[in-house]
């Protein structure tokens, strides 16, 4: 298990992730990332516009940059989530 952070990226802003979660991998958290980000999604249809401008971005425990994930992303990847909980 290791401790990824999952930062809010909107253009030159960043909204940082100051506890982290606990994963198997990268992967792992990128399932995560997928899952939360369709929630946030769905909760704030009417803001779906800026949602639009925003990426996820995957860090390791060092702070190291592992993955970065649009919105459009993981809008596309909804199949691959849809009922895993």
């Amino acid at each position: 298990m290791g401790r990824y952070y999952v930062h809010v990226v909107e253009g030159e802003h960043t909204l940082a992730d100051d506890g982290g979660g606990e994963f198997a991998n990268v992967h792992q958290a990128k399932e995560h990332v997928l899952i939360c980000a369709r929630d946030l999604i769905q909760s704030r249809v009417q803001d779906h516009s800026r949602w639009n401008a925003c990426d996820f971005l995957i860090a390791n425990a060092a702070g190291q940059a592992l993955m970065r994930l649009s919105v459009t992303d993981c809008l596309n990847a909804q199949h691959l989530t849809v009922g895993r909980r």
